[in-house]
């Protein structure tokens, strides 16, 4: 009996190699070379056995090897599962109001019939593409190279010297020319980026160093080399703006108040010598008709005096698309820069109180949202003081350029965002928002466990 139960073992061995199970060794032959079933008799390979039994090699491919269909269709199933919780994780209520935004400014800026909408819609549609690329990635590991970035975007801003052009006082304008078309932007609108990064990565490596003299010095000699860099290219408005980003931000990373309020105080002492010696004339007018509209009202003056009477025509629901008396080209005594500047006139003309309350509130919409992501990392200081600077920025300008149209302050050649035709601009804003879409998805919420 005991040859017969050896027998019946190697067939069934056989037939777990024909059912397409891995055996744990090769079916012998129960035989031995001479016919006899001694039990001390050598093992021999069954020659027909191996024939017939698939091997170990195809086995693998036959149960997910890397040409098998099975492999192929589970690496299409992840692939469309990183790609569905990518989109899941983007913020698409920044990204839907940024849309909104120049979609709302471009139909205003056909409404004045200077430009061809064709850069606008191209920048939109670019701008929509880096927002989803960045949000993609981690811009923290961009920020390593922050000296590097801070270095770049000094050479840019200096480029001006080399291939600027002016246009209205502002000598900060590039133009390159490719082939039969001239392709024209302002550094300063992209160094703001790389301005709010390379401050919020040098404050987090200060850490509580914010809070000493030593701390304090390095990171103003941070913003003077922009600063200085800025004061070439005589716009003011830019200037301004990463003055206002600076105090901001090292405001948010704890620096103490006695050194802004010092900063302050030899700002002001200042004055004089700044209005003396380092103001041009029409500089110093600018800031002259806001007090007495009168002192220039065909000059430098003239702008403010035309926004206010657009304003005053729309009313409470505008004169009509298109039908601005003020703020057509074809009508005499006309608005100029209408769709750049002052876009928030051609608005408050046409559209009214209303058209433009629903402008200024698309734009608190993106700032608020841009607050609400600062709050929401503020245990990593990095992500927190970029969210922060983006917010800050957009703030600023919105109150400055609408500030602007209404004659409240002077004219100093800030757009308003999303809003105002330029290319630079739109992309420059949808670059912000898509940081601070970056560091809304990728740093890890702070748990319990985190503080513990």
């Amino acid at each position: 009996m005991g040859w017969m139960s050896r027998r019946l073992k190697g067939g069934m061995i056989k037939l777990r190699y024909q059912l397409g199970k891995r055996p744990k060794r090769i079916a012998f032959s129960l035989f031995h070379k001479g016919g006899k079933h001694a039990s001390s008799a050598q093992p021999q390979r069954d020659s027909s056995t191996e024939s017939s039994v698939p091997r170990l090699r195809d086995l693998k491919d036959l149960k997910g090897g890397k040409h098998s269909n099975g492999a192929i269709f589970g690496r299409i199933r992840g692939a469309a599962a990183a790609i569905r919780n990518y989109f899941v994780g983007v913020n698409w209520l920044l990204a839907l109001m940024g849309v909104l935004a120049s979609i709302y400014g471009a139909v205003m800026i056909k409404s004045t019939g200077v430009v061809s909408l064709t850069v606008q819609i191209s920048a939109i549609v670019l701008g929509v593409i880096a927002y989803l690329m960045i949000a993609m990635f981690d811009i923290s590991h961009l920020a390593v190279f922050w000296k590097l970035a801070m270095a770049g975007g000094v050479l840019l801003l200096l480029s001006v010297l080399v291939i600027g052009r002016t246009a209205g006082g502002n000598a900060g304008w590039v133009s390159i020319h490719l082939g039969s078309a001239d392709l024209s932007f302002q550094p300063g609108e992209v160094v703001k980026i790389v301005m709010i990064i390379t401050l919020a990565k040098h404050l987090e490596i200060l850490g509580e160093k914010i809070t000493t003299f030593k701390g304090v010095v390095q990171i103003a000699m941070h913003f003077m080399i922009y600063a200085v860099a800025l004061v070439f290219s005589k716009d003011d408005g830019m200037l301004l703006t990463y003055g206002i980003l600076f105090v901001a931000m090292v405001f948010a990373a704890g620096i103490q108040l006695r050194y802004l309020l010092f900063g302050g105080a030899a700002l002001v002492a200042a004055t004089p010598f700044i209005w003396q010696y380092l103001l041009d004339y029409y500089q110093k007018m600018r800031i002259l008709v806001v007090l007495d509209p009168t002192l220039d009202l065909e000059g430098k003056g003239y702008h403010a005096y035309i926004s206010k009477i657009a304003i005053a025509n729309g009313g409470l629901t505008g004169m009509g698309y298109g039908a601005g008396e003020v703020t057509q080209t074809s009508n005499p005594g006309n608005l100029p820069a209408k769709h750049t500047d002052f876009i928030f006139s051609v608005i408050c003309e046409e559209m009214g109180i209303i058209g433009a309350a629903l402008a200024i509130g698309i734009l608190a919409a993106i700032i608020i949202a841009c607050f609400s992501v600062a709050a929401k990392v503020r245990h990593s200081r990095f992500s927190y003081l970029l969210a922060i600077g983006v917010a800050v920025m957009l703030t600023f300008q919105m109150v400055l350029n609408v500030g602007m149209c209404t004659g409240v302050v002077p004219v100093i050649g800030l757009t308003l965002p999303f809003f105002s035709s330029g290319g630079s601009s739109v992309l420059t804003m949808f670059i912000s928002i898509g940081m601070v879409a970056s560091v809304g998805a990728h740093v890890r919420p702070r748990t319990l466990s985190d503080i513990i």
